[in-house]
């Protein structure tokens, strides 16, 4: 039986007595499909006769379908971005920093809450907002290669603040839920490790992540560490899945059991990464959501997880392998932490040379091991020419004095205020909270804002914490 459109766009049989639309009727939704596939076979055609380069047409298809998607589904973009393994969304020309926070960005204040009760909570964006206009508007006079990293940065900014804007906007109207951001971060950190594994082949040896047999790039990641806090992001909230109901009585015990192998999979994970910071955050993490679900028995991992770093050898050399002559040196002498105490001692009097609006955006970029220590290879590396803070607070001190620091203090105050307000009203946010911790530790240790595969998914969580907090008013 032959099938006509109607009008309205619906299928009906001919055969049927409903009123019947002519076969040439065009609508604004056909045209546009129509076009699309005339622009899909035109770029095809060009790929095929040669005239395109392959990476060029994948582009050119590509840009459409996710502008398309971003507008239509932006709660779908968002989950694809997060659920993607990190490293390989790095591997997507046309996903660029810059092109994808501009894309999200837009989206978001495109489909901005219309009153105000469902728009509140958004003044705690505020700060994210002075510091871009400050990186555009008080720029440091620096040097091409320094003037690049800095472009670089605000671009990775801006996707940060996007992904954190969809988020809140996407939670606040039910578009994704918590459950939904949860699980797209599980399945990117089961993808990076998933690769880093397949990387590391069948040498065992290679899954300390240490040493020269270890791969360059584990799970296509920069460095090591950024897979260890990747690893302990979800380990915390494959960890709170095992611990806390998703709703009161909902839940029963069994269905536990898979979220606890998972955490355990990503706890031997995030150990085999050995990034003492990760480690810190896993522990203070498990702290916190055993306490908040009432449960004191995954705290006996506690005393575990430290006798396993002083029996095991590796482990031990890990933790003091930056301090000359030993741990009992390293508290005589005062020197500890891979020599961040006189990294940030030399930052900081750069601070004070500006200590109110700061030097300028890209200034950071400019510090070399020369100028700090007098030595030339002190936190650089053959791929790395720069000396980055290892403490977020102190970067944005030094590009905008103790105005950026007191903005970037401001976004943690009010996520922590909402993580606090969260907690005591819906359990469930116990894993987000989980990545709020990881991040907070690397921005404090090490450079959170600059290891783009943990600040997603931690912006993520932000934009959801900060969405929830209005809707817990309600409850007791």
């Amino acid at each position: 039986m032959l099938v006509i459109w109607r009008r309205s766009g619906d299928l009906v049989a001919s055969g049927s007595p409903e009123r019947r639309g002519s076969p040439l009727h065009l609508t604004a939704g056909r045209v546009a499909v129509l076009a699309a596939v005339l622009y899909g076979l035109a770029v095809v055609s060009l790929q095929a006769s040669g005239r395109l380069p392959l990476a060029r047409a994948v582009s050119m298809v590509a840009a459409p379908a996710i502008l398309a998607l971003s507008a239509a589904r932006p709660g779908w973009m968002l989950l694809a971005v997060l659920a993607t393994p990190p490293g390989l969304l790095r591997q997507v020309p046309l996903l660029t920093p810059l092109a994808l926070g501009a894309v999200l960005t837009a989206t978001a204040v495109l489909r901005w809450p219309a009153t105000s009760e469902r728009s509140s909570g958004a003044l705690a964006f505020a700060p994210l907002a002075v510091l871009l206009a400050l990186s555009i508007a008080d720029r440091a006079a620096v040097g091409s290669l320094a003037a690049s990293a800095a472009s670089q940065f605000r671009a990775e900014l801006l996707l940060f603040a996007g992904t954190a804007l969809i988020t809140f906007v996407a939670v606040r109207d039910g578009s994704v839920s918590v459950r939904a951001i949860e699980t797209s971060i599980l399945v990117a950190v089961a993808g990076t490790a998933a690769i880093y594994l397949a990387q590391a082949g069948p040498h065992l040896e290679r899954l300390t992540l240490w040493g020269p047999d270890a791969p360059a790039d584990p799970g296509l990641l920069y460095h090591r560490t950024h897979f260890g806090y990747l690893a302990a992001m979800g380990f915390l909230v494959a960890l709170s899945r095992s611990l806390l109901p998703e709703r009161a009585g909902t839940r029963v015990a069994g269905s536990r059991v898979p979220a606890a192998l998972v955490a355990a999979g990503f706890a031997a994970v995030t150990a085999l990464s050995f990034t003492r910071g990760a480690w810190l955050a896993s522990i203070a993490g498990l702290l916190l959501i055993a306490g908040v679900a009432r449960r004191r028995g995954p705290w006996l991992l506690v005393p575990a997880l430290a006798l396993l770093i002083v029996l095991v050898p590796v482990a031990r050399e890990r933790v003091a392998s930056d301090v000359e002559g030993g741990l009992a040196a390293s508290i005589r002498s005062g020197s500890f932490g891979s020599g961040r105490a006189e990294l940030w001692g030399a930052l900081s009097s750069r601070v004070g040379e500006e200590p109110v609006a700061g030097h300028g955006f890209g200034y950071a970029w400019t510090l070399t091991p020369e100028d700090l220590f007098d030595a030339p290879d002190q936190f650089v590396s053959p791929g790395n020419p720069f000396v980055y803070a290892h403490n977020d607070v102190l970067f944005w001190a030094l590009e905008f004095g103790a105005i950026g620091a007191a903005l970037w203090l401001l976004w943690w105050a009010a996520l922590a205020r909402a993580a606090v307000w969260v907690l005591r009203r819906a359990l469930a946010s116990a894993g987000l909270t989980g990545v709020l911790l990881v991040m907070l530790v690397a921005e404090t240790v090490d450079n959170g804002l600059f290891i783009r595969a943990i600040a997603v998914p931690a912006f993520a969580a932000a934009g959801a914490l900060l969405a929830l907090r209005p809707s817990a008013r309600g409850s007791s």
